[in-house]
C-alpha cells in the first residue's frame, strides 16, 4: 500500500470533510493539507503565487519524508488547478492516485455563499476551477472523480476507500 493520493478540487467540494474523515477512520498513513502548511506562513498572502508555490513545495517535501520513513498512504490535498497538479507529479517519484471532487455550480455557490472563511471577493475562481474539473472528468484523466453535489460525507468516504482500497477501512 506504498501509495501517495492526491486529493483535489475546488473549494467547498468537500476535500477537507474528506481529510478529516480519513483521519477518524483510517487508521494507516499521513494526511497533508497544502492550506495547513500556508497558514504557518505569518502574513500569508493568500492571492501571492509564491506563497502558494512554496506551500506546495513544503508539502511536497513532507510527502518525501513520510514516503522515506515509511508511512503510507500518504494523502495530500489542496485545490490543485491542472496546472498545479502537473507541477506536483512532476516533483514526485513515486506512483501517484487522483482523487477529484467537484460538484454541481449551484451547490458550489450555496456552500461558499455560507462558508465564513472563504477569503475571496468573488466566487469566480472556484467555479472556474470546479468547472475545469468536471471538464477533465470527461476526459477520465485521473483515478476518481466525485460529485460531491448530493453526497453525505460518509458516501465520500466510502467512494474513495471503495475504489482505492478495494473496501471500507
Amino acid at each position: 500500500m506504498e501509495e501517495i493520493i492526491i486529493v483535489r478540487g475546488a473549494s467547498c467540494t468537500g476535500k477537507s470533510t474528506l481529510i478529516e474523515s480519513i483521519r477518524q477512520n483510517f487508521k494507516l498513513g499521513v494526511c497533508i493539507e497544502v492550506d495547513t502548511i500556508r497558514y504557518m506562513i505569518n502574513s500569508v498572502d493568500w492571492y501571492d503565487e509564491l506563497h502558494y508555490l512554496n506551500s506546495i513545495d513544503i508539502s511536497l517535501s513532507l510527502v518525501k519524508k513520510f514516503a522515506d520513513l515509511k508511512y503510507f498512504p500518504i494523502f495530500l490535498s489542496d485545490t490543485f488547478s491542472y496546472v498545479k497538479l502537473q507541477y506536483a507529479l512532476s516533483k514526485l517519484d513515486f506512483k501517484v492516485r487522483i482523487v477529484s471532487l467537484y460538484c454541481e455550480k449551484s451547490v458550489l455557490i450555496s456552500r461558499l455563499s455560507v462558508r465564513k472563511d472563504y477569503k475571496r471577493p468573488n466566487f469566480e475562481s472556484p467555479i472556474r476551477q470546479n468547472q475545469d474539473t468536471i471538464q477533465q472528468s470527461v476526459l477520465k484523466t485521473e483515478d476518481l472523480f466525485i460529485d460531491t453535489s448530493t453526497c453525505e460525507s460518509d458516501e465520500v468516504y466510502n467512494s474513495v476507500m471503495l475504489a482505492l482500497f478495494g473496501g471500507y477501512t
